[in-house]
Order: structure tokens, then sequence, then C-alpha cells
């Protein structure tokens, strides 16, 4: 009687053990796929790297005193005590950025990962290496809405940086893209700014 019983136990969990090897295998093939690297791309990194960058650019919002006496600008000048006081935070952004780039190059937001590691070089005043960001996205991205964002902010760092020429020529070349709604927004602002 009492071998009897332990006989169903073991049967159970050799049935149970078949099922966990399944998962795992089934876990191994499905770790390659595209749809797992935009996953965890998308919500282990470009989530977290994005919400980073948004609070900075909050930041510059809520410090910035505007004087209604004057031409407002649009957009809040960037505080360089607001970048260094944020400093652990960009850090984590354009860490979990490039780790997108290069643990998941499979995935769609390589091109995002890469704005944002443009937007903090932007943010610190690494005027060239923001350029070379921006263009790279624009040479190699096959997403039209992730390379019209970049010329948006590439022609925006032109203008920071005093490069009027090049700003106005970057603005030339957006006005022949088909823009899509949000960056069509984002292109008039920045023309405004222009």
């Amino acid at each position: 009687m009492l071998g009897q019983a332990h006989f169903p136990l073991k049967k159970k969990r050799l049935h149970i053990a078949k099922y966990y090897s399944f998962i795992i295998i089934l876990a191994l093939l499905g770790c390659n796929s595209k749809g797992y690297q935009n996953l965890n791309a998308r919500y282990n990194g470009y989530f977290y790297a994005d919400l980073y960058l948004n609070e900075v650019y909050q930041e510059f919002e809520n410090r910035y005193e505007y004087n209604f006496d004057e031409f407002l600008k649009v957009f809040p000048e960037v505080d360089s005590s607001v970048v260094q006081g944020n400093k652990e935070k960009l850090d984590d952004a354009f860490k979990k950025s490039s780790q997108i780039i290069e643990w998941w190059e499979a995935s769609d937001w390589v091109d995002d990962s890469y704005y944002i590691i443009g937007k903090i070089r932007y943010l610190r005043s690494q005027w060239q290496y923001a350029i070379e960001t921006f263009q790279y996205i624009n040479q190699n991205s096959k997403d039209d809405a992730a390379r019209q964002k970049a010329l948006i902010a590439l022609m925006r760092t032109y203008m920071d940086r005093g490069s009027i020429d090049q700003a106005e020529e970057t603005l030339g070349f957006i006005e022949l893209e088909e823009l899509t709604e949000e960056n069509r927004k984002d292109f008039f602002l920045t023309a405004a700014y222009f």
C-alpha cells in the first residue's frame, strides 16, 4: 500500500518535468526572436531612458521663468545646472540606450535609443557627437518617423551651436519630407524657434 501511494506521485513529477523542459526549450528558442528583442528593448531599456530624459526636460520647463514683457521663447533654455543636477539620470538613460543597441540590435527600438543618446549629447553641449548621432540615424534608419525626429533634433542642435546655415539647409530638407503628425508638430515648433 505504501509503495502504491508513492508511484502516482513519481508519475506526476515526471509529467511536470517534461513540461518544464519543453518550456525551457521554447524560451531559449524564443529569445532570439524579433518579438522577444522588441519586448526587452522597449520595456527594459527604452521606457526608462525615455522617462529619465522627459523628467529632465520637464525640470527645464518648471525652472524657466517666463518674462511676458519680452518675446517668449518657444523652448526653455537648456540650463547646465539642471543637466548637472540630473547627471545620474542622464548617465543611466545613456547606459540603457547603449545596452539596447548592443544587446537587442535586431529590435525596432535601436533607432529610438540612438535618438536618446543624441539628445543626451545635445543636453551636455557635446555638439559634434550629437550631430554625428542624428546624422547616423538619418542615414541608416529604415523608419521614416525616427529619421524625421532625428532631422528635427539635428536642426535644433545646429541652431543652438550657432550654425545657422546648416540649420537652414536641414530645414529645407525636412520640408520635403512627408511628416508624421507628431513630427509635424515638433517641426513647426522648431521652425518657429529658428
